[in-house]
């Protein structure tokens, strides 16, 4: 259950719809404070799955801390209690150094909408949620920028001024200039490789446009030693387009004109946009991977997550 105050002011973290900003991206260590992320059914044995509802614990026990909401009570410890009259958690080596990595396109397809913010800003809006949920539980952070030239690698780390150099480099003037992409999705998803350590949690924000089944059997070979969430960014118009007409779209420097009144040309197209989505929704059938949808007009802290299986009316099902 989202905290109330949240619910009150539903776009307080959003202040540019069309750009990242710092300081936007940086409150959200505040509200990341006050919510408990759902707990993602994970079917991994992965030990120290931390976002799964049957967390793994290590074998060594390194400290205990104060307790947190959403705490495991089968880790609280009582002998602490009966001592101090205080509730304390025992952290586990394997817990404690499980890392968690952010992949997000901040590509020229994410750099668009119709409604709500671009669907760039929506993505690293979410990053930013889960990264500080994630340092706020004493984990280790990295995370992938996956642009139109260039992928940004940022080592997992436990300190603050870590991720912020992360969430600084989502916030570059660049990443709203590309035009075209020099890199297929396949080759933004491969730099996900470079994470080793077993048990790792990948969380992958973009439309996935370019997705092909070299990208699923990528991720399907990542997913036997790591848990990944993917969660597809659209805009609501990219499902429903308007048609017998032409209209103009426009990136804020060019504008380009889509003839929509051939029927042959929106047959294609919501073709392979309905491929695309059952595609990624089908990774859910695998153990290590969950699949989630937002749109650019939901509110990342309200909708965040929302898991893709709920959404039942996008496309008829293969063979309806």
């Amino acid at each position: 259950m989202m905290n109330a105050a949240i619910e009150k002011k539903p776009h307080q973290t959003i202040s540019n719809p069309v750009k990242n900003q710092l300081h936007s991206l940086v409150a959200i260590s505040q509200l990341a404070q006050q919510i408990d992320l759902p707990s993602f059914h994970i079917k991994s044995q992965h030990k120290g799955s931390l976002l799964s509802k049957f967390k793994g614990r290590g074998v060594e026990l390194t400290e205990n801390r104060p307790y947190e909401d959403g705490d495991d009570v089968r880790d609280l410890n009582w002998q602490v209690y009966a001592k101090t009259g205080r509730l304390h958690t025992k952290v586990y080596q394997e817990e404690r150094e499980r890392p968690v990595y952010l992949w997000v396109d901040v590509g020229p397809s994410m750099q668009f909408a119709t409604q709500g913010s671009f669907k760039s800003v929506v993505a690293s809006h979410l990053a930013s949620l889960v990264g500080w949920y994630e340092l706020k539980r004493h984990n280790r952070v990295g995370g992938v920028i996956a642009s139109a030239n260039s992928v940004s690698f940022f080592k997992a780390g436990k300190n603050r001024k870590n991720f912020l150099r992360f969430l600084h480099t989502l916030c570059l003037d660049k990443y709203g200039q590309d035009k075209q992409s020099s890199q297929t999705l396949y080759e933004k998803l491969k730099v996900l490789e470079r994470v080793k350590q077993p048990g790792t949690a990948m969380f992958l924000f973009g439309d996935f446009l370019g997705w092909d089944q070299t990208c699923k059997k990528h991720i399907i070979r990542l997913s036997k030693h790591q848990d990944i969430t993917l969660t597809i960014v659209l805009d609501p118009i990219e499902l429903n387009l308007p048609s017998d007409g032409t209209y103009a779209f426009s990136n804020g420097h060019e504008q380009t004109l889509l003839d929509l009144s051939q029927k042959k040309i929106l047959e294609n197209y919501y073709s392979a946009i309905k491929n695309r989505i059952h595609d990624i929704r089908s990774l859910a059938t695998y153990p290590n991977i969950n699949t989630m949808m937002v749109f650019s007009n939901d509110h990342p802290l309200q909708k965040a997550f929302q898991k893709s299986e709920q959404i039942q009316n996008i496309f008829p099902k293969e063979g309806a």
